[in-house]
């Protein structure tokens, strides 16, 4: 009997770490940065260092949302405004490093996947905004 409560125990211990460890990773493939990056390398066909130089333009945005989540916490104007701002100047760095072809269909993914960020942001607080 005490084996099996050991048993438990530890299935139960080793389930809490697990679990634990999937939440605390990141959603997806780097969030919508990495859902960017998968897109445009399917639908614009990246050469390997436009691929390399966005991957390099998501990571540093991804570091300043963080950075922005700190230094504006609980202010959600003033984290929209940051958001904004980051976004034109990531996709104004990745625009600078596309072909002339390459750019309107960079544009028209990221409406797409903005849009359907949206959609999913409004549909988790139950479509208040």
């Amino acid at each position: 009997m005490k084996r099996i409560a050991t048993r438990g125990c530890w299935l139960f211990l080793i389930v809490c770490a697990v679990a634990a460890t999937a939440l605390a990773q990141p959603r997806g493939a780097g969030g919508m940065a990495g859902q960017v990056l998968e897109r445009l390398r399917e639908q614009i066909v990246l050469t390997d260092s436009q691929a390399a130089a966005i991957d390099s333009i998501l990571a540093v945005a991804r570091q300043q949302a963080a950075s922005d989540r700190e230094s504006h916490r609980g202010d959600r104007e003033a984290m929209r405004a940051a958001a904004r701002q980051r976004a034109e100047n990531t996709d104004k760095a990745i625009e600078a490093l596309l072909s002339e072809d390459q750019v309107p269909k960079y544009r028209e993914i990221m409406k797409e996947l903005r849009q359907n960020f949206q959609g999913r942001t409004r549909d988790r607080r139950g479509g208040n905004e």
